[in-house]
């Protein structure tokens, strides 16, 4: 996946975020945050070249800086409350716990649009 298609699926899945449905609505956010990540490991070259043992976003992210070591961590446990609404289990969303999420990706998507404009720069 080029930087370009992963940043055009993360805009996708974020805008679908504003979901009334709490639950849709962190679904969306997860799934935009996954897109986010993949436009930094696309970005680096050693990372987009190569076929790494894991395909878990979230272990390669870890591998190209400490800098999103809390994104990471926040993510991370999201990730189970997200395969869980995906298997149509019940879980009890607020709706202000979906805000919460929606905005903290938000603030994670900035940080990546900001990372790359960095790069281009340098």
């Amino acid at each position: 996946m080029t930087p370009q298609q992963a940043k055009d699926s993360a805009e996708y899945f974020y805008s679908c975020a504003a979901a009334e449905n709490p639950c849709e609505s962190v679904r969306c956010s997860y799934l935009a945050a996954v897109k986010g990540a993949g436009i930094l490991i696309a970005r680096h070259p050693r990372l987009a070249r190569t076929r790494p043992l894991t395909r878990d976003v979230w272990t390669l992210l870890a591998r190209l800086s400490p800098e999103w070591d809390d994104d990471i961590a926040y993510f991370r446990q999201l990730a189970k409350l997200r395969r869980d609404i995906e298997m149509g289990l019940p879980v009890a969303i607020s709706a202000n716990t979906a805000n919460e999420v929606f905005h903290r990706v938000g603030i994670f998507l900035d940080r990546v649009d900001a990372s790359c404009e960095e790069t281009q720069v340098a």
